[in-house]
């Protein structure tokens, strides 16, 4: 039986979604049971040492001991914060985050694969209603600039990393307003995904 593993990163602004992950990827298992092993990866269920960094000891546990074979990104409205000289392990500079260095990570093992793993999805939340009350939030706190800030570098993120020198997309990624309409956008894109890995073909979920 195959096994597939399916790591998720994102920032702590998508809470929801990530849960939502768990549950699509529980009924992709149950779709496929007869046929794969799914397992999800969140760093916050790995067995991390004291005695590196969090991004350090995830490099360890998913880029080096095990093969990731679909990794799903979910950002909205920040990025996270700087790794500083962790970033320099792997040749970034120190203002990169945690959620861009998996990305790069990625990016780079798909690279050296050939293109065949991992299967990268990039969803991108556009709820501008709930980045307002959330702007809202933290001026009442004195924050605002730091929610700005974050908005900045996720803008950054995809121009630096979608969008070709003369202005178009180069690489795809999926847009959703909420929660419940990225749950059904990402129980299709998995489905699909698990049988290309599989070379299966079921009727695709919607």
């Amino acid at each position: 039986m195959k096994t597939i593993r399916i790591f998720v990163g994102s920032p702590g602004d998508v809470a929801e979604e990530r849960h939502q992950v768990k549950t699509a990827i529980d009924a992709i298992q149950k779709r496929y049971h007869e046929h794969a092993r799914i397992i999800p990866l969140f760093w916050e269920e790995l067995a991390l040492l004291s005695t590196s960094s969090f991004q350090e000891g995830m490099h360890e546990r998913i880029y080096v001991d095990v093969r990731i074979d679909i990794a799903v990104f979910i950002i909205w409205s920040r990025l996270g914060m700087p790794l500083g000289p962790a970033a320099e392990r792997w040749g970034m500079p120190p203002e990169t985050t945690g959620t861009e260095c998996e990305f790069e990570l990625m990016s780079a093992a798909f690279r050296k694969s050939g293109g065949e793993y991992p299967r990268i999805l990039t969803f991108r939340r556009t709820d501008q209603e709930g980045y307002e009350k959330m702007l809202i939030e933290a001026f009442h706190k004195g924050g605002e600039k730091e929610v700005y800030q974050q908005r900045e570098k996720v803008e950054a993120f995809f121009e630096n990393h979608f969008k070709h020198k003369e202005g178009f997309f180069g690489r795809a990624y999926k847009r959703y307003k909420n929660p419940v309409d990225f749950a059904q956008h990402l129980v299709t894109c998995l489905d699909q995904l698990v049988q290309d890995i599989l070379g299966i073909e079921f009727p695709v979920v919607k």
